[in-house]
């Protein structure tokens, strides 16, 4: 008690309390929500029941306002037609009723997750639903003799008051909700009746709507099972995707892996040989041109500054080509070996292999200004340039290639040469 009004003493003043009423129902839907579980996979087949009841009730509307209309037509024939005819235009207005809050249920449900608000609103309008269709019976004069109409009506009821409770089925505060409904709407007939009939009626009643309710337990189990295989299924369906997805990504990274070059990961000498092919298809329309690189004494770095500069060379040039690769289309280069490279052109209109060359050279010979080398480092490349005709003159083009790359060494170095 002394940490109640502790409590109460810290409150703000000026917050409004509850009226009764909202009150009272908060507490009527929380006893019928209670217990119900909130991890993930309960509140996502919950959502999902939610669904199918949403569309099952809407599927049905159609099969309820056929029976409002036959009950009009009968309610002419009935001792008490006016207020036959004021129950009937209620369920009519009830029914308009959840068509507006089911669609605005299935709309947050679309959106992945509804309000407790809109799961209120339906539960409630399906209690009222039932109640109604219980309470076409109060007008009816009941007793010992019982006309025709009057039993096609209480027939209606009856039948109107199990399919709705049946339909509630797929989610257990609705089913309850509209248990309760469609009892409170024939309690009254029942309690009237059993003055004359005596309590087996009420206890039949009670087995009756108990019956009712078993079987719509089963049907909601049976579709609880039925959602909760089809999640399960998405879900694994999910994860194998993911898993299917990583698993490629992994083959491609390894295909990738395997045809390029460990340093300086340009292609390698199988993966050019077999693009030179696909390359030679693509702009068979254009001149190509091949070029071999060399790195000039390149030996002579290692001995002197070691392997880690060695590969420092290499990675450079490397990334110099692949540079020059991304700069223009029709253009693929690869390490042929040791401080060698290789390059394939396909010349667009007006442009030549010299100029092609050239432009390699100087990118390559900047890197020794750009990059921090020891001192005495000179970073130059010689060239070596043939044109290939077609996927099968690889080998003769890179013959040439290579002859104008020792005529370019012969000359100097740090220059081109274009096979004759």
């Amino acid at each position: 008690m002394a940490v109640g009004k502790e409590i109460a003493s810290i409150m703000p003043a000026s917050i409004p309390t509850a009226h009764p009423r909202t009150a009272l129902l908060r507490r009527v839907h929380g006893w019928i929500a209670r217990g119900r579980p909130r991890s993930r996979l309960a509140i996502e087949m919950e959502g999902r029941l939610l669904a199918l009841l949403v569309e099952q009730n809407l599927a049905s509307m159609r099969a309820a306002a056929s029976v409002i209309l036959m009950t009009l037509l009968i309610a002419p024939l009935l001792a008490h037609t006016v207020a036959t005819v004021w129950l009937l235009l209620a369920r009519a207005v009830a029914m308009g009723f959840f068509q507006y809050f089911a669609l605005a249920l299935g709309a947050e449900l679309a959106t992945g997750r509804a309000s407790d608000r809109a799961i209120r609103r339906v539960v409630m309008i399906n209690a009222v639903a039932a109640f109604l269709w219980g309470a076409l019976t109060w007008p009816l004069a009941i007793g010992t003799q019982l006309d025709f109409m009057s039993f096609l009506v209480i027939t209606i009821a009856l039948f109107s008051v199990c399919l709705s409770v049946v339909s509630a089925g797929l989610h257990r505060p609705t089913l309850i909700a509209t248990a309760i409904g469609g009892g409170l709407g024939l309690a009254p007939k029942i309690a009237l009746l059993t003055i004359d009939v005596g309590y087996l009626l009420p206890l039949g009643f009670i087995i009756y709507l108990a019956t009712i309710v078993a079987y719509a337990l089963v049907i909601a189990r049976q579709s609880q099972a039925g959602v909760l295989t089809q999640i399960k299924a998405e879900r694994f369906s999910k994860r194998f995707s993911r898993a299917n997805a990583e698993l490629e990504r992994a083959l491609a990274r390894a295909n990738w892996l395997a045809s390029r070059d460990a340093l300086t990961e340009l292609r390698n000498r199988r993966a050019f040989e077999e693009d030179v092919t696909r390359f030679a298809r693509q702009f068979g329309h254009r001149t190509m041109g091949l070029l071999l690189l060399d790195i000039d004494h390149f030996k002579r770095i290692n001995d002197r500054f070691g392997h880690e500069t060695g590969d420092g060379v290499l990675v450079a040039v490397g990334t110099a080509l692949r540079q020059w690769e991304d700069d223009g289309q029709g253009r693929i280069c690869g390490r042929w070996g040791g401080e060698e490279f290789i390059a394939l052109v396909a010349l667009r209109r007006g442009e030549h292999l010299e100029s092609v060359a050239e432009d390699i050279r100087l990118r390559i010979e900047d890197l020794g200004e750009m990059l921090h080398w020891p001192a005495s480092v000179t970073l130059t490349t010689s060239i070596g340039c043939a044109v290939l005709k077609g996927p099968g003159d690889f080998d003769r083009a890179l013959f040439d290639a290579d002859g104008a790359l020792y005529a370019a060494k012969d000359s100097g170095r740090n220059c081109w040469r274009l096979a004759a």
